[in-house]
């Protein structure tokens, strides 16, 4: 399942649930709980609560956190009337707000990561349409280029001509080392389909100049 955009900034104030704001805190929080989780676009990482903008993973602080909850939720307080209950808009309550900010841990998807460009799935599918991916915990943040999958040797052997072409004027002591250099730029791009470690590239020269950095810059270019 890919959550495509991050809607809990666009609901529907009408399609929204509808939690009264009063005296029982744990019914709130967890009402408001299911509304970001239904809302979708908040995740939790590294024991924050996160949002993706721009490609970006962004702490949500307290008072966004506030803004989200407004957002994907109606808030309401009930009070007596004339002629029975009755009810008007609210904000959600701070103290909401700052239980669920301050909790130890949250029942919304964990983020694993923020990739812009295609990568693999662990079980060798293709991970190509922006946004959430629930299956991995990665979102997909494309950089803006456009970027086709293949499915065939020939496009396999184009493409790889293609990286070969980037460094063919490297001074390479022998093929070994340009194989290993390819190596490397597809672990980085396929780093997320590999659950454990993957191999490490050592560059090194005999003289200064040679093009070492230079080497490296490409290989994370190319996997950015």
């Amino acid at each position: 399942m890919t959550a495509t955009q991050d809607d809990a900034e666009s609901a529907d104030p009408a399609a929204v649930p509808r939690i009264v704001a009063g005296p029982h805190l744990p019914r709130m929080v967890d009402a408001a709980l299911a509304a970001l989780v239904e809302a979708g676009g908040l995740y939790h990482l590294a024991g924050s609560l996160v949002v993706v903008r721009g490609g970006v993973a962004r702490a949500v602080s307290p008072g966004y956190l506030r803004e989200l909850m407004a957002r994907a939720a109606r808030w309401v307080r009930v009070y007596a009337g004339v002629d029975g209950p009755e009810e008007s808009p609210a904000l959600p309550p701070r103290e909401v707000v700052d239980a669920i900010h301050s909790r130890p841990s949250w029942d919304v998807p964990e983020l694993r990561g923020v990739v812009r460009a295609p990568t693999l799935r662990p079980d060798g599918t293709v991970l190509v349409e922006p946004g959430f991916d629930a299956g991995t915990g990665l979102y997909v943040a494309p950089h803006g280029l456009a970027v086709r999958v293949g499915d065939t040797r020939i496009e396999a052997v184009a493409a790889l001509r293609t990286l070969r072409s980037v460094v063919e004027e490297m001074p390479w002591t022998c093929p070994a080392d340009r194989s290993s250099w390819l190596a490397t730029v597809l672990a980085l791009c396929c780093r997320h389909a590999v659950d454990g470690p993957v191999p490490m590239l050592a560059i090194s020269a005999t003289a200064a100049g040679s093009g070492k950095s230079l080497l490296a810059d490409v290989a994370a270019l190319i996997a950015k």
